[in-house]
């Protein structure tokens, strides 16, 4: 193939290419992808688990939710959030076994806008915690770690509308999971437990992080750049990316 021919294909393949399935303003996506981003406060944070004990012994559950407000629709495949375990004069120490980590996305309900219905739900078995070198402060002063999960089937969330995004850990009495206060981007959470079998709002935080998927246009972009390296003229090597 002749060498003007060969550009001309690629420019057809940049431009064939060049809508993304979504777009971001300045100051909303940064480099490494992360659209919705609420920093860990290792103040505390509530109990996010199906199966624990309180402090007097009894078998109790809770679970807790915070709320997202995209300003631009985003593809989201990876989570990132920070939690402990224990509190309430229980273990600080991560389940001696198995663990299960369960993600769901919900939609707004109509009328007071906490969490309705399930948009995507998926469960992660031992995923990898992360110690991250700073101690919780609350009794016992248990180590903050932190968690991340790229989700198998992404979710788009569209610009300007509320979702609900719940982490908890499923099944384990031996240990008691908590998702760890953040400095909320967008103000309050949601919980619900056997004492209170409503969604309820409370005007706190909690610790995660939102990514997205690799831009098409980007992966175009850098396929034709190896294409044109390695057909580069004579006397250049190609080295690939």
């Amino acid at each position: 193939m002749k060498r003007a021919d060969f550009l001309l294909l690629v420019a057809v393949l940049v431009l064939t290419l060049s809508v993304p399935a979504w777009a971001s303003p300045a100051g909303l996506l940064r480099d490494d992808g992360v659209v919705f981003d609420q920093q860990p406060d290792p103040a505390g944070g509530p109990l996010a688990d199906t199966l624990a004990l309180d402090e007097f012994g009894f078998e109790r559950w809770q679970q807790v939710a915070d709320n997202i407000r995209l300003i631009q629709a985003a593809s989201i495949g990876h989570l990132a959030w920070w939690g402990f375990y224990g509190g309430d004069g229980q273990s600080h120490d991560p389940p001696p076994g198995s663990e299960t980590l369960r993600v769901r996305f919900y939609s707004a309900r109509p009328g007071d806008g906490l969490p309705g219905d399930i948009l995507l739900e998926e469960s992660f078995l031992n995923l990898p915690r992360t110690f991250t070198g700073r101690i919780v402060s609350v009794g016992g002063l248990p180590r903050e770690y932190l968690f991340e999960a790229d989700l198998s089937t992404p979710i788009v969330l569209d610009a300007n509308t509320v979702y609900w995004l719940e982490v908890l850990q499923v099944g384990d009495v031996n240990s008691h999971f908590r998702w760890e206060d953040g400095a909320g981007r967008v103000s309050g959470c949601a919980f619900i437990n056997d004492y209170t079998p409503s969604w309820t709002f409370v005007y706190s935080g909690l610790a995660f992080e939102l990514s997205t998927l690799p831009e098409p246009t980007s992966m175009a972009v850098l396929m034709c750049a190896g294409i044109l390296a390695c057909h580069a003229p004579k006397g250049r090597r190609c080295r690939g990316l």
